[in-house]
């Protein structure tokens, strides 16, 4: 059974009347809002249906009210705010394929103090053809290690993912920049010492022999050195980190 989230008396509505009192105390430290409307009016009548440019617009304004707040409230002048999906959907409101309408879900980061590092993206865009047109594309394990360092924990166990580059210029100083990869590449070593049975980083992968694909030391160690750091800083990081070991 499917709530009525077409409405303005919907279930998606409530949820935001509740976010936004609640975002005007300051006895919580995360808070996690589930918004079915979207999800729900896909599988009631497809992609294309008129409820979902409604419903769209219902969320761009749930989440213009949720950074009014961050703006305005003092005790939220530290909040991280991250919308995202579990998964897309395709034209008849599907999902669980391989497809990339059924794959492909947006991730925003948004706090008021990245707006320096704004790229000024075009928004909305225009598709240039295909049916979808992408700001840039992160893998799934790099949301762990990103939220981790931007709320400054520590990277959980077992996590293989590498902080996205496109926010290291939140840190001005480069300095605090690489201490966070640097905390990045100390994880990712122990997890391969561990699972992999490597005594030193410079034992994971023959110079060059990077593997695109699988999922052993070759494969971590891509993610860290080819996807998300360029050559030069991955340079500066191994000259740093030889100069701290001395």
């Amino acid at each position: 059974m499917f709530t009525n989230c077409s409405l303005e008396g919907s279930l998606d509505t409530n949820i935001t009347a509740s976010a936004l009192d609640e975002l005007h105390r300051d006895d919580w430290s995360v808070m996690v809002l589930h918004f079915p409307g979207i999800d729900h009016i896909g599988h009631m009548s497809g992609a294309d249906s008129h409820l979902m440019a409604f419903k769209q617009k219902q969320m761009d304004d749930i989440v213009q009210k949720i950074y009014t707040s961050l703006e305005k409230e003092a005790h939220l002048s530290s909040t991280l705010f991250i919308v995202g999906g579990d998964h897309g959907m395709d034209q008849l409101g599907g999902h669980g394929g391989r497809s990339d309408p059924e794959i492909s879900a947006a991730m925003l980061f948004i706090s008021p103090h990245m707006k320096s590092i704004n790229p000024g993206y075009e928004s909305p865009t225009t598709p240039k053809g295909n049916m979808f047109d992408y700001y840039t594309v992160i893998k799934q394990v790099d949301l762990v290690p990103t939220i981790a360092g931007l709320l400054g924990v520590p990277i959980p166990s077992d996590s293989i993912g590498v902080f996205i580059p496109g926010l290291l210029p939140f840190w001005k100083d480069m300095v605090d920049r690489v201490q966070l990869i640097l905390g990045n590449i100390k994880h990712l070593r122990a997890l391969l010492c561990t699972n992999h049975r490597i005594a030193d980083i410079s034992d994971m992968v023959p110079e060059g022999a990077c593997s695109p694909e699988g999922v052993g030391p070759s494969s971590y160690w891509d993610n860290l050195s080819q996807k998300a750091l360029d050559k030069d800083f991955l340079a500066d990081l191994f000259q740093v980190k030889s100069y701290r070991s001395k």
